[in-house]
């Protein structure tokens, strides 16, 4: 029997292993944490969207575009139905411009965070301020 290695695990193996299972789950948290943030931003471009739809049907059939400061007002006079409960991400807003051309402006803040995305109604793409 002498020579022989014990058919037990090392101290040192079993630490190497935790380590090495501690840092592919911080790397899958960090992971997991940006796609959450990409979803989240696809949430407000979608909603930033849908918001930019609802306003020019507004402002056809009542000649100028909506201001509204809650998700609660846009729901109602814009007929969407955007989040207005504690389990919110976004708090939507409009400012409309009565220059000419006129022009609406939608802003949807992270609630909790400054993230802010922005886009008018003479934009292409909505931009972003301190998002990740």
């Amino acid at each position: 029997m002498r020579g022989q290695r014990p058919k037990a695990f090392t101290l040192i193996e079993i630490v190497i292993v935790i380590v090495v299972i501690g840092i592919l789950a911080t790397l899958a948290g960090v992971v997991y944490s940006g796609m959450l943030e990409k979803g989240a931003a696809e949430e407000a471009k979608m909603g930033i969207s849908a918001i930019l739809s609802a306003e020019e049907i507004y402002r056809i059939n009542s000649g100028n575009y909506l201001e509204a400061d809650s998700n609660g007002t846009l729901n109602t006079d814009l007929q969407l139905s955007l989040q207005t409960d504690s389990a919110r991400k976004w708090n939507y807003s409009t400012t409309a411009s009565s220059a000419v051309p006129p022009r609406v402006c939608v802003q949807a803040a992270r609630v909790g965070k400054t993230c802010v995305w922005t886009q008018c109604s003479d934009q292409d793409d909505p931009s972003s301020s301190n998002c990740p």
